[in-house]
């Protein structure tokens, strides 16, 4: 298990399906967690939304089906 590491800029976005973020970034606590609240569509059907660390050159998808 690695250190968490607090000041990381987190980029937010949504790459499909309806919907908002409260942010399009947010920044590491020191326990390494950055969040962002989804706020769903009035459609139903999936949402997949990308959070990216630039300073990691990395990535991660979340897919959110709405019902």
């Amino acid at each position: 298990e690695k250190d968490p590491i607090g000041g990381i800029t987190v980029v937010w976005n949504i790459e499909s399906g309806a919907g908002t973020l409260s942010a399009t970034s947010t920044t590491t606590d020191d326990n390494g967690t950055a969040s962002v609240v989804y706020t769903a569509g009035a459609t139903v059907g999936t949402t997949k939304i990308n959070a990216t660390v630039p300073a990691l050159q990395s990535s991660v998808s979340y897919t959110i089906t709405v019902k």
